[in-house]
């Protein structure tokens, strides 16, 4: 007899299927990637203080925007920042998160709540805001709006940049080259006050002509003569009176900041001066030479484009110092000063 086992085998599971799981998650993980490429949106919340309505607006955005992916951050002291500084504070986080647009809400006063839409993507600079009255149906009123406003940044094409036009060529030149030297003349008034081997008068005053060249480079030549006389009021019946001239030769330098120039000259005089003593018995003059070294101090300003004011002040040194006595009672009526300290007033005239 021949009997036949009915019962149903249990065929195993082919290894095939076991490798489905397998398969499908890298699959997963390129969806999920491409998902992930979608371009952001950057909401940041907590700026208007109303919980309630931002969390009502970014779920509507994230319906009315399904083609972008929506990143919420609460941002740090944003709500207490001022609309230039929130643009500046915007640029990181936005950079930070790869989006290309930031959204966030306002208050306006305690009805109306403002919706805030930038676009920092380069050549799509946007800045928008949309009013709304807070109520029921808000939320989905601003984000209707902004899904308006993001269709318009992305769909409109950015500017390529305009090539600059090259500048015309310029005319050439009729104007002769710039003279390295450039000649200038002076005049002034000074006056100089006694300080060591001065006896009588101390005071001085005079006036004085200068021509010179001056360099470019700051440097300058100069020739200068002073006339000058010391005030000498009648004393106990005698009588002084001194006039002089100084002839001298000078350098220096002037460095120019804008209208104002400042530096140093050093001049090398030879005074020759008179002193006329009477004691009631005839004139006596009395002629002498001297050295004389005067460092100065400048600060000039410039006026206009050929002429400018300076100062000049600083120590003026003599070699020597000669006394005049009365020939009656032999005092001394007059000494020039070894060191006095001088100040001079110039206009100066450049010619260029």
């Amino acid at each position: 007899m021949l009997y036949f086992d009915t019962t149903p085998m249990r065929t195993p599971l082919p290894h095939c299927i076991l490798l489905i799981p397998a398969l499908l998650l890298p699959a997963l993980a390129i969806c999920a990637r491409a998902a992930d490429e979608r371009p952001v949106l950057l909401f940041l919340q907590g700026t208007a203080d109303t919980p309630a309505l931002d969390q009502e607006f970014a779920t509507a955005l994230e319906l009315e925007l399904e083609t972008h992916r929506l990143v919420v951050e609460t941002p740090f002291r944003f709500a207490a920042a001022s609309h230039p500084a929130r643009i500046d504070e915007i640029r990181p986080l936005a950079a930070a998160r790869g989006a290309d647009v930031v959204l966030w809400l306002d208050r306006l006063n305690e009805r109306r709540v403002s919706l805030q839409v930038v676009s920092v993507a380069p050549g799509r600079a946007v800045s928008r805001s949309v009013d709304a009255v807070e109520g029921n149906g808000t939320a989905d009123e601003l984000a209707i709006a902004a899904r308006q406003i993001v269709s318009d940044i992305y769909l409109s094409p950015i500017p390529a940049p305009s090539p600059s036009p090259s500048p015309p060529p310029p005319p050439p030149s009729t104007d002769p080259p710039p003279s390295p030297l450039r000649p200038f003349l002076g005049a002034g008034l000074n006056g100089a006050v006694g300080l060591a081997g001065q006896d009588g008068p101390p005071f001085q005053l005079g006036g004085d002509l200068s021509v010179g060249l001056a360099m470019r480079s700051g440097l300058h030549l100069l020739v200068r003569l002073e006339l000058f006389g010391v005030p000498s009021p009648s004393t106990d019946g005698s009588r002084l009176s001194t006039f002089g001239v100084r002839p001298g030769l000078g350098a220096g330098y002037l460095h120019a900041i804008r209208a104002m120039a400042v530096g140093a000259t050093l001049l090398v005089q030879i005074p020759w001066q008179r002193v006329s003593i009477s004691d009631g018995g005839p004139t006596v003059r009395h002629d002498f030479w001297n050295l004389r070294f005067l460092p100065s101090f400048t600060v000039a300003l410039r006026a206009s484009r050929h002429l400018r004011f300076a100062l000049d002040t600083g120590p003026g040194i003599s070699v020597r110092s000669k006394a005049f006595e009365s020939a009656i009672d032999g005092r001394t009526l007059f000494a020039s000063p070894v060191v006095d300290w001088h100040l001079r007033l110039a206009l100066i005239a450049d010619f260029n």
